[in-house]
């Protein structure tokens, strides 16, 4: 570490790494003369050593020399003796809720580094509002929040989204904290601090890639479009637009489970323009039943391919992988 500072004479650095010696500065304020002396002894502990060399005017150098062991090799990741490859992940939508805002911009960091998307908001009724015009695959809340807490969050969720994963997160760690996030609908209680270790294990389950019926949708969507939309930016930006109409539908099918009386047809008839130009002509059908009489059983098988539909084109857009291709074939 080098500065270009205003240099050290001869005399005082002998004495610097000394307890309660220091330096004399006219611009910086003086600390008690102990860190030096503390960083060295810590540096001895490892089996090294700090080095400093400095001339007045000129700055300073301090070279810190720690001995250290070497870690073993990793393994190569072994494959399975049926020749499976290691699990891929797929990218979650994640709502992140929690009044604190500190604690709001931590989780989204660790969620963000692992890999996924994020929406935050600060209270459950701002999350109300999200997921009522966007679709998320998780929501993880704080479960101490005023006003409408985490529980009851978690209760108002389940009720429109059945399988919805929710997840609470809390410092408060007794086992009835958990029992009774459970009770509220939630999947499970995270306790603080959280790891990333503890999101990555959790989320496991929703983002495994891909299902069966997710691999069969890709493969045949592979078949309807042209070759040119399956060429770089105009396959990424297709996928894209398609994925955005399938979100928006989701959002009004949830509102619709609100308000049946809520006319059908313009929401639909726009989804099955996009469904055409996929090729799903089974979807395409339920769409346009729907779209003439919507009733529950219909609406929900609907919101069901729609999501499995869902998860293919993001298979397809995320992973960069060309369908029925895996990652050894790259």
């Amino acid at each position: 570490m080098e500065d270009t500072g205003e240099g050290i004479d001869e005399e005082t650095r002998q004495r610097l790494f000394r307890p309660f010696e220091q330096g004399e500065s006219r611009r910086m304020a003086q600390g008690s003369g102990l860190g030096l002396y503390i960083c060295r002894t810590l540096a001895a502990m490892m089996g090294g050593d700090i080095a400093l060399s400095s001339q007045p005017g000129e700055g300073t150098c301090v070279t810190v020399t720690l001995r250290l062991p070497a870690m073993a090799a990793l393994p190569a990741t072994a494959l399975g003796q049926n020749g499976d490859h290691p699990a891929r992940r797929r990218t979650l939508r994640i709502l992140v809720v929690d009044d604190n805002p500190v604690g709001r911009l931590l989780m989204s960091q660790q969620l963000g580094w692992l890999g996924h998307r994020v929406d935050s908001c600060e209270n459950a009724e701002a999350a109300l509002e999200k997921v009522g015009h966007a679709v998320f695959d998780v929501v993880i809340s704080d479960c101490n929040m005023p006003g409408m807490n985490g529980y009851a969050l978690a209760r108002e969720l389940r009720q429109r989204f059945p399988d919805m994963p929710l997840f609470g997160v809390t410092a408060d760690a007794r086992e009835a904290v958990r029992d009774e996030a459970r009770q509220a609908g939630m999947n499970n209680c995270l306790f603080k601090p959280i790891t990333l270790t503890m999101l990555q294990d959790v989320l496991a389950p929703f983002s495994s890639l891909p299902t069966d019926a997710t691999e069969e949708m890709v493969l045949r969507l592979s078949d309807a479009l042209p070759a040119t939309l399956l060429e770089g930016e105009n396959l990424t930006t297709f996928l894209s637009l398609q994925v955005d109409v399938l979100d928006e539908t989701l959002a009004f099918i949830a509102r619709w489970r609100k308000a049946p009386e809520t006319p059908t047809h313009e929401a639909l008839h726009r989804l099955r323009g996009g469904i055409q130009l996929l090729g799903v002509h089974e979807l395409e059908a339920l769409c346009r039943e729907q779209e003439i009489a919507a009733d529950i059983e219909g609406m929900s098988q609907l919101e069901q391919e729609l999501l499995t539909l869902r998860r293919a084109l993001n298979r397809w857009r995320e992973t960069g992988l060309q369908p029925g291709e895996t990652i050894l074939q790259q």
